[in-house]
């Protein structure tokens, strides 16, 4: 009886002894910096979120969804976690006046290890296009603008003379399309507009 006793203490022991080991070993440390992407200057202020990720389902996160914290003056941060071996780990962030990242998922985190990340974040421009029909031929006149960031917007007639704003990537070439149809005939424009970061650029498109 002794004997199975010490048996079963010393088998507890040894399971004890191997949670904690995995525990130490899944012991993730993450030293970073968010990082304008154009300047490489440190982003402070930016929120960093550490997120857990199911990899049978690349879609079931939340930014946060382990825990966040905010870059200091010099743009760095710091996670200290046990991470779950069911799970694979990122992190991504998000300032004023920049993109953020979180959506493309961020920048991978090597579980058990000591992580040294950098956290690129493009900054926002604005640019406003004035967009005025100087020859207009009749009322079925057309001009169609594409949005840098996805969509696009049109305006008909012989009397267009207006103006809108929409994001744009700074200290970057950003490419403005768009397509005019006058007399049943469409033709396709396009150019590269440099945009200066956290400013606005105006764009004139006479047609």
């Amino acid at each position: 009886m002794k004997k199975k006793k010490l048996y079963q203490n010393a088998l507890m022991c040894i399971l004890i002894s191997f949670i904690f080991s995995c525990r130490k070993d899944n012991h993730t440390h993450v030293s970073g910096t968010v990082l304008d992407a154009t300047t490489n200057h440190p982003i402070s202020g930016a929120t960093v979120y550490l997120q857990q990720r199911d990899p049978n389902c690349i879609s079931c996160f939340s930014p946060g969804s382990s825990g966040k914290a905010t870059s200091d003056a010099n743009g760095k941060f710091v996670f200290d976690f046990t991470a779950d071996p069911n799970y694979s780990y990122s992190v991504a962030a998000e300032a004023n006046k920049y993109f953020n990242d979180y959506s493309t998922g961020g920048i991978s985190i090597s579980s058990g290890q000591t992580n040294n990340s950098v956290v690129t974040l493009r900054p926002i421009a604005y640019l406003k296009v004035h967009a005025k029909n100087t020859t207009p031929y009749d009322a079925n006149d057309w001009i169609s603008v594409n949005v840098i960031l996805g969509g696009g917007v049109a305006f008909y007639g012989m009397i267009v003379d207006t103006t809108f704003t929409q994001w744009a990537y700074g200290n970057s070439a950003n490419n403005l399309v768009w397509f005019v149809k006058k007399n049943g005939v469409q033709h396709n424009f396009s150019a590269n507009v440099a945009c200066t970061s956290f400013d606005t650029t105006t764009y004139n498109i006479n047609y």
